[in-house]
Formats: structure tokens, sequence, C-alpha cells
């Protein structure tokens, strides 16, 4: 088991924090060894601002700059640097100290009810954010909403989401996004935190990159959302400022899927001159052509690439049993080789990347 890393900034609850993880990591800098006073506020016996430290030898105590909702948020923060890898060397005197700061924290605030969390050992198998320096936190709910305390991250499709759009949205100096904006059948849009909103409210309308539009569309099938006209997407542009810029035409998850197949037929064609790849026939012996319709003698040849975003859009569209033929093209000539198969498409695809 082997962990040097100061930060694993995919871990960020925000764009804010993980923005700050990425730009210590490449500084070398361990935000617990060098710490921003302005945004960690560390508390004396009294529960004052007190930026020396003093009233806690190995300890410093401040209230999370970056709160989840519904509780309180205390951390302890060794001020020895030592790797969360290796709690196991920490004196008794630290731990003693800890007991104690958890007995005056509990006590001062007036917790009615609190958790103890601290993380330690191989990031792979714990959800630290931080495991660069050895830290700890107490939450205590205020009974308002659920609280967690997390120690294996969430690896479902909407979490993927979030952290592909907190990746871009964190980069330093960052003037634009380009992605998308989600609608369902009832006009809402998709909002940050993966709930349904109103879209004339302003803090409800939320650009979604377009790295994260894979996981979306997993998320959308996985909660039974999906049907073809159920949920589409408009291109929007998010600026520095606040403003956002939306795209007047409508796009379905399956038109999405299909000009994605079509980009990357055409690029491997301009490419390498040739193409190895499949036809698709509808039950009835009608081809798709490359305006995604149906048509007698006209097929479109997908690269093999691009045979999976076909399939789901065929999907998308109530085509579960097509027919395909595998093609050798050279461009401009007709095929020189081809064979057919049948196949019967299932729900259990594997997900993958729109954009």
């Amino acid at each position: 088991m082997a962990d040097n890393n100061l930060y694993r900034p995919d871990r960020g609850r925000s764009a804010a924090q993980t923005k700050e993880m990425v730009d210590a990591e490449k500084a070398g800098r361990c935000v617990f060894c060098q710490i921003d006073f302005k945004k960690n506020k560390p508390l004396n016996k009294k529960g004052e601002v007190d930026l020396t430290g003093s009233d806690w030898k190995r300890w410093w105590v401040w209230e999370n700059p970056y709160p989840q909702e519904h509780q309180k948020h205390i951390m302890f923060v060794l001020k020895r640097h030592v790797p969360g890898i290796k709690f196991y060397e920490l004196y008794m005197t630290e731990w003693m100290e800890l007991i104690r700061i958890i007995l005056w924290t509990v006590l001062f605030f007036g917790f009615k009810g609190f958790g103890f969390v601290f993380r330690g050992g191989d990031t792979e198998f714990n959800a630290g954010s931080i495991p660069g320096h050895f830290h700890a936190q107490i939450q205590a709910p205020d009974g308002t909403g659920p609280v967690k305390a997390t120690f294996f991250k969430d690896m479902s499709p909407e979490e993927q989401a979030r952290r592909a759009n907190r990746s871009i949205y964190s980069k330093k100096n960052l003037e634009c996004v380009e992605g998308y904006i989600v609608y369902n059948e009832f006009n809402q849009v998709l909002r940050e935190n993966f709930r349904w909103g109103n879209p004339s409210i302003e803090d409800h309308v939320f650009v979604h990159t377009k790295e994260a539009l894979g996981w979306i569309y997993a998320a959308l099938k996985e909660w039974g959302e999906l049907s073809n006209l159920a949920c589409f997407v408009k291109q929007a542009t998010w600026t520095a400022s606040g403003a956002i810029t939306l795209s007047s035409q409508t796009q379905f998850f399956h038109t999405l899927f299909m000009e994605k197949a079509i980009q990357i037929t055409e690029e491997s064609l301009l490419k390498y001159k040739t193409l190895e790849g499949v036809s698709f026939q509808d039950e009835n012996g009608y081809f798709l052509n490359s305006d995604f319709n149906w048509s007698e003698n006209d097929p479109y040849y997908f690269h093999w690439h691009a045979e999976r975003y076909v399939e789901e859009a065929l999907y998308l569209l109530g085509k579960h049993q097509i027919k395909t033929e595998c093609w050798y093209v050279r461009k401009n000539m007709p095929p020189s080789e081809t064979k057919c198969d049948s196949l019967n498409w299932i729900d259990d695809r594997e997900e993958f990347e729109i954009g």
C-alpha cells in the first residue's frame, strides 16, 4: 500500500475547492502546512479566531470553509505534517490532545449529536480529498436535512458527472465553459445538484460540460427518465461573468449519438482514406443513411468505433432488432467485402462519453 499524493482533486465538493487543490498540487504546497488564514480561521478555547493557535499545541481547529448542508462541520488539523496513510505515526500526546479538543468542541457548540470522522490508508479505499496531511473532523447535524459521513466516494453516474463538471469549472483563468443545458419533458432544467428545477429561476440554470454529458445520459437512463422526447439538450456557453448564452437548437440524445458517429466516421476517412465498419438495416430491409433516415438503397458506412453510438441511438428510437453488415470501404469506391450478422441489443451496454 503506497499513497504519497498530497491531494485528490477529483474528490472536491465544489469547483472552488477543486481549484484550490489543483493549484496547490502544481506548486507542491501543503494547504495545511502553509495555511490561508483568510479562509481557514483557527479557533481558541473561547471560540475566538486566533491565528497563533496557541491554545492547542498540536492541532489547528476551525470551521470547514467548504461545509455541506444541514450541519456544523469542525476541522481538526495536525500541526505536524504526517500523511494520512501513516496515521499510526501520531504520538500519544497528539491523540490525547485530540480527545480533549473533541470534548471541548461538543460542549462549546452544544452539539446534541455528532459524528467524528478521520480517514486513513490508501485513498483508493477511502474518500479523503487531502490525504497528504492528517486531519479529522466532527459533523453535527442541525436537524434540517440528511447528513452523511463519506468513507468511499459515490461512483454513480450523477456523481461522475459532477466530477467532470468540477474538473472543467475549476481550471485556472477559465473564461468560459461550453456545454449543454439539459431539459426534461416538463421543461425543467437539470441543476448543478442533479435535481430538476424551474428554468425561470436564475440559480436553477447550470451549463453541464461536454465531458459530463455521457454520465448525465447514463444517470437519466438509470433513473428511467429516458425516452425519445422525454429529455433533450440545448447547447450553451457559460462565461466567467456568470452570463449564459443559449442556443435555440433543441437536440435529443439519439441525435447527439448519431452526430458523434458520423463525426468519428468522417474523421477516419479523411485521415486514412479507407474505412472498416458497419452499415445498419432495419426489419423492413431499409438502410440507415447519413441523414439519420431509412432508405431503400442508400446505406451509410459507419466506422466500427462509431457502432456503439449508433446502437444507442437506435435503441432510443425503439429499434431493438437491427441487421448489420460489416464493410471494408475505400474512399469513393464500392465495398469489396461484406459479412452479415444479426444483433439483438439489450440494456446492459457499457457507458461512454458524448462529446
